[in-house]
């Protein structure tokens, strides 16, 4: 039987951990969103303790950024070898110092794990996370965007010999997005009572929440935009105190083909079709 896994912070030794706010700050550019999000926990026992903040993935979105900051101490994520990081870990919590590891859980691909090691008693923990997402474009038009919960519960196999506790709900939870489009933003729908304010001739869009926000609920937006089967093209401008691919800028198009309907006998149809898209390299 699968057990329910909860998201959020899990610590060992059944540490009492208060979560004191979150805050989701969205900015979705037509197929784009980028997602921060920021959430503060507070450890209430009188003595160390370490734990594992559990968080779910979209299939079509990466992590960029993991910031942490325990007390005094900022730590910032870095890309490294697997078991290169797993020794660094360890080596900074043998030596009482607190230290954060980023890693994909073994039974599923879209929850993330990071370890928390050395939390002080009494102190602050604030984590932030910093995502980038392509949207999808549903039948009838709406752009998808979906973002699961860090505070929601998910069903799914759980370790035997870990400290799953419910969820806890912030103290503090703000949530804000910003739309923006080339042309007229149609309409934005959600199943969580919303307030849309329009700007920019409709060309963008506040999103915040009407009413208290309904936590046993993902978030699901769904924007109608004007013209959004022509081709689009979006810029995103490298970082220059980046290196490597982060300095570069990044182009995205999006095409809608239009393929008409062609008269095929019966024997054809059976045949698999293929579709070839062409591009012109040529500055």
């Amino acid at each position: 039987m699968n057990r329910l896994m909860v998201f959020g912070i899990i610590c060992e030794n059944k540490t009492k951990v208060s979560l004191l706010y979150a805050t989701h700050t969205i900015s979705i550019n037509g197929f784009t969103s980028h997602v921060n999000i920021e959430v503060e926990y507070i450890n209430e026992s009188q003595h160390k303790t370490e734990a594992k903040f559990v968080f779910p993935v979209e299939e079509d979105s990466a992590v960029y950024k993991f910031e942490a900051k325990i007390g005094d101490v900022h730590l910032v994520a870095k890309s490294k070898d697997k078991d290169v990081a797993k020794k660094e870990y360890k080596q900074a919590v043998d030596k009482g110092q607190s230290a954060i590891l980023l890693r994909e859980t073994s039974t599923s691909g879209d929850i993330f794990e990071y370890s928390l090691g050395n939390i002080p008693a009494n102190e602050k923990i604030h984590l932030q996370i910093c995502l980038v997402s392509e949207l999808s474009c549903e039948v009838d038009g709406a752009v998808k965007f979906h973002m699961p919960f860090v505070l929601n519960p998910r069903y799914g196999l759980k370790p035997a010999d870990e400290n799953y506790q419910n969820a806890p709900k912030p103290k503090e939870f703000s949530f804000n997005a910003s739309v923006n489009w080339n042309s007229q933003i149609k309409d934005i729908k959600s199943e969580h009572p919303v307030r849309v304010d329009y700007q920019d001739n409709k060309c963008h869009a506040t999103v915040r929440m009407a009413k208290e926000f309904n936590f046993e609920k993902d978030l699901l937006l769904q924007v109608y935009y004007e013209d959004v089967e022509k081709p689009q093209v979006i810029l995103e401008k490298g970082d220059e105190n980046s290196k490597g691919m982060f300095s570069k800028d990044i182009m995205m198009i999006n095409v809608f083909p239009e393929l008409p309907q062609v008269k095929q006998s019966a024997a054809k149809k059976q045949k698999e079709k293929s579709i070839c898209f062409g591009r012109d390299r040529n500055s």
